[in-house]
């Protein structure tokens, strides 16, 4: 009974791997230095690929890249996961960054993403991404704790019977001081993105918006694609 209870336990660890898309951006998987969209898997502007740090960062302008692998849902569920941090202070009341999900297209049309914001009490936190910079649609993911700390996102999609009843819920961790925020609920995504998700494919897209320094001053050190909803799996490495 314990080598059948082996067996199955090492199947349902495989099954659940191979559901997971994991890039830490080094040469071994064959990143080079230089432009980020100079390799296949990614588009955008201005971010650099730097193996030797595992990470790619970004060098300015009004900045996005994005995930060029296709994701097609198994399921309803698909959770995109940013592990990232900022290398200088941001002030409060900045639009930093948006990050989700595109129709594999460039960096404008059919996008379902979050923002990521400081307000006035200089925190950071999530917003709805299509109601100016305004609050998500129900509850609500924020940071006390944030600057130059190693931080992780994560996106969730969930599709219901169409766009307008398919989700974006969203979570974010500081693994150097072990905390996490609550969840994020935005209701609604363009029609683009619910009909490639089960079709032709949906990417990760990250991009990058307030000019601090004459850069955009942030590190991603790894991007992870999940079949499935990984809020709930508390990870502060």
């Amino acid at each position: 009974m314990k080598n059948i209870y082996t067996i199955a336990l090492l199947f349902i660890t495989i099954s659940v791997n191979s559901q997971t898309t994991i890039v830490d951006f080094t040469s071994a998987e064959g990143y080079a230095q230089g432009a980020l969209d100079a390799n296949d898997d990614w588009g955008g502007a201005n971010w650099t690929a730097s193996p030797n740090n595992s990470r790619i960062e970004c060098t300015g302008g009004y900045s996005w890249a994005r995930w060029g692998v296709p994701f097609t849902v198994s399921g309803t569920e698909i959770t995109f996961e940013v592990h990232f941090r900022f290398n200088i202070d941001f002030p409060a009341n900045k639009l930093i960054a948006r990050m989700g999900f595109n129709d594999n297209g460039a960096n404008a049309g059919n996008i379902a993403n979050i923002q990521l914001s400081t307000l006035a009490d200089g925190n950071l936190y999530v917003r709805h991404s299509n109601g100016g910079n305004g609050n998500p649609d129900s509850g609500g993911a924020g940071l006390t704790d944030f600057q130059q700390d190693d931080l992780v996102l994560k996106v969730l999609l969930t599709l219901g019977a169409d766009a307008a009843s398919s989700t974006i819920s969203s979570k974010m961790i500081n693994s150097t001081a072990g905390i996490e925020s609550n969840i994020a609920i935005i209701n609604q995504i363009p029609a683009g993105v619910f009909t490639n998700a089960t079709s032709s494919g949906i990417s990760g897209f990250i991009h990058v918006q307030e000019n601090i320094g004459g850069t955009r001053n942030i590190l991603v050190d790894k991007v992870i694609m999940t079949q499935g909803n990984t809020l709930s799996s508390d990870r502060f490495n």
